[in-house]
């Protein structure tokens, strides 16, 4: 992928072609909690009013975040295992921990299905952290076994898999494909009772017994799918449509569930589609400062596909920030006659950007809006088809309502129908000043390469393990053991970074290659 010169001005890119699951079909109930804010997942999920989910979080494309104490902050999931009563099956999850129990007879439940009733207790599972004598622990629970327990240090500040297995009556656990338990587990009369699966808290407890941390990659499947020591999956793709590739991005509200719609697209295997009725959003908190342009140059754009015009005299926005009300709001629109228009709007005075011309049904378009300096140019396949030149001073999306794609932001109206795609949010760059050539492939997410030749004191070339990191906040890019014959490794960085090469032998000390930057190394 090419690199993008703007990369550090781009403040969303979304791509909206994340593949399902390749696994799906062994996967009885697939529990994925990376997008579980705007899609039920199974029959029964419910949220407490302040979870909270991040995309692009912690190195990883989507996390819940928990809270041990707070009883708003957990994941349930409702009816879901009268399916794993007599069958083997496997939980599985990644969980990134910011501290284990500090006392005696105190608990952290990373995932619990538990209840006092007879009729429930075949269905019993749990996985919890504790802590006896002043000693760590992990622990596991299967149907009606008695909890399980093994001295264990838990990894903290980083990403661990975990994973319970039922294999007949053998029970199993393993961290990081590492197998710390097998223990006896009772088989079960069948058991028509549902019970409630909690995800970061204990179902039948206060909520002081949850976790402090992350949890990505929930997976319930009616397989035993590890029976002996293993090394953990990288995580797979995700069924969500929305991954914002340049930031950290919280999203609060969806109108329907919305998966990648792969059956057209521009790029890249899948596209957001909006059916008139559904919609996507990211809350002002989280990121609103990232579309507001202030009085510096921008640029906005995506790639457009419209499936059925806006009634007569109504409008549907694409997408924007944009409300019945004068606040510098921002948006690409459609009227009834399919005559696009980006509009914007000062706190007193309303402006618009219209083309002459209409545009086709079922037909992609490149949408894009560049401010530079006094001028604001509207192009569409990389043609100006309005322009003006008296926007110097005025303030572009000093709005304190969200962004929202299908629909108008404070409330339900300008309804949307049709694909979104490739969309791309420049701030303080005008990509765009003169016709140009519309993007022929995805847009760059500046990857570019770290590479070089590793050799040990006397010159000799070797294996190593070479690992990138953010200079911005440390975490880790990407890892490579360079070529045991040629010496040779690449990674790929898109940030300013360091670079850390390991010597695993013991030898000698790593080699700390600091102040990369990937747009001119």
């Amino acid at each position: 992928m090419a690199n993008d010169p703007y990369w550090y001005e781009t403040r969303m890119l979304i791509h909206a072609d994340e593949l399902a699951d390749p696994n799906a079909a062994s996967v009885s109930a697939a529990m994925t909690a990376d997008f579980a804010d705007w899609q039920e997942i199974g029959s029964g999920f419910v949220t407490g009013p302040s979870m909270i989910f991040y995309n692009n979080y912690l190195g990883v494309k989507g996390c819940h975040a928990f809270a041990s104490g707070d009883s708003n902050r957990y994941i349930r999931f409702t009816a879901e295992t009268t399916n794993l009563a007599n069958t083997d099956f496997t939980i599985e999850a990644y969980v990134y921990l910011t501290d284990v129990p500090s006392a005696d007879n105190t608990y952290r439940c990373i995932f619990q299905s538990w209840r006092t009733s007879s009729l429930a207790i075949t269905q019993d599972f749990g996985f919890i952290l504790g802590r006896t004598s002043g000693v760590n622990n992990v622990q596991a629970k299967l149907r009606a076994s008695a909890w399980k327990s093994v001295n264990f240090s838990f990894p903290l500040n980083q990403w661990v898999h975990i994973a319970l297995v039922a294999q007949g009556t053998t029970g199993r656990m393993f961290v990081n494909g590492t197998l710390l338990l097998t223990f006896t587990i009772p088989a079960g009369p069948a058991d028509a009772a549902t019970n409630t699966i909690g995800l970061g808290y204990s179902t039948n407890v206060a909520p002081s017994v949850g976790i402090n941390g992350f949890v990505r990659d929930v997976r319930f499947t009616s397989v035993a799918k590890y029976t002996a020591a293993f090394t953990p999956a990288n995580p797979l793709p995700y069924p969500y449509p929305v991954r914002d590739a340049k930031g950290v991005r919280r999203f609060t509200a969806i109108g329907s569930a919305l998966t990648p719609y792969t059956a057209d697209y521009k790029y890249g295997g899948g596209c957001m589609r909006f059916d008139g009725a559904s919609y996507l959003t990211s809350s002002v908190a989280a990121s609103g400062a990232d579309w507001n342009f202030g009085t510096g140059d921008c640029t906005i754009e995506a790639f457009v596909k419209v499936e059925a015009a806006p009634a007569s005299g109504l409008y549907g926005q694409i997408f924007g920030i944009w409300a019945w009300a004068y606040d510098n709001g921002w948006c690409f629109g459609i009227d009834s006659t399919l005559k696009p228009a980006f509009w914007y709007r000062t706190t007193t005075t309303d402006y618009h950007l219209v083309p002459a011309s209409s545009i086709s049904l079922n037909t992609w378009y490149h949408f894009a809006v560049s401010r530079q300096g006094p001028n604001l140019y509207f192009f569409i396949d990389g043609a100006v088809v309005a322009s003006r030149s008296d926007v110097a001073g005025l303030t572009l999306g000093n709005s304190t309502v969200p962004i929202f794609f299908g629909r108008r932001s404070n409330t339900a109206g300008d309804w949307f129908t049709g694909l979104i795609d490739e969309v791309r949010v420049t701030k303080g760059a005008a990509r765009y000043t003169a016709p140009f050539t519309p993007p022929t492939q995805q847009h760059p997410e500046a990857i570019t390469v770290v590479s070089g030749t590793v050799r040990d004191a006397a010159g000799v070339l070797c294996s190593r393990l070479v690992r990138v990191y953010s200079r911005a906040n440390g975490r880790m890019l990407g890892e490579s053991w360079s070529d045991p014959v040629a010496g040779t490794f690449s990674i790929g960085a898109a940030e300013e970074c360091y670079a850390v090469v390991i010597d695993n032998t013991g030898s000698y000390n790593s080699l700390i290659l600091d102040r990369l930057d990937p747009l001119t190394s």
